[in-house]
């Protein structure tokens, strides 16, 4: 599992993964985006690495870095057999994400 000290996850448009060992993987992971430019996808692979989907968004960004929450959006996967890995990114600029969290949902 992911182990970071920082509020705030920063990358490239190239993206972020975000990837799960061990037999207990989770079958829930969410997250808040809350800065970049363009669209906005999200995708989920299981414990085989195949897809669970992949699902973009478009008209969220506000194009300012500076603080705005007005298109900060939550953004989740669930999977009961167990979520391998999830791969966020943009298609411009640098992704912000916070407020991470994953686990097992009953």
């Amino acid at each position: 599992a992911p182990v970071r000290s920082e509020p705030c996850w920063q990358c490239t448009s190239t993206g972020v993964r975000f990837t799960f060992n061990g037999a207990q993987l989770p079958t829930a992971f969410g997250l808040v985006w809350t800065d970049g430019i363009g669209s906005i996808t999200i995708s989920a692979t299981d414990a085989a690495g195949n897809s669970l989907g992949s699902r973009t968004f478009t008209g969220i960004p506000d194009g300012s870095s500076s603080g705005t929450t007005a298109e900060d959006r939550f953004l989740g996967v669930q999977f009961p057999v167990g979520i391998k890995s999830i791969f966020i990114s943009n298609t411009g600029g640098a992704i912000e994400i916070d407020h991470v969290q994953y686990g097992a949902m009953p």
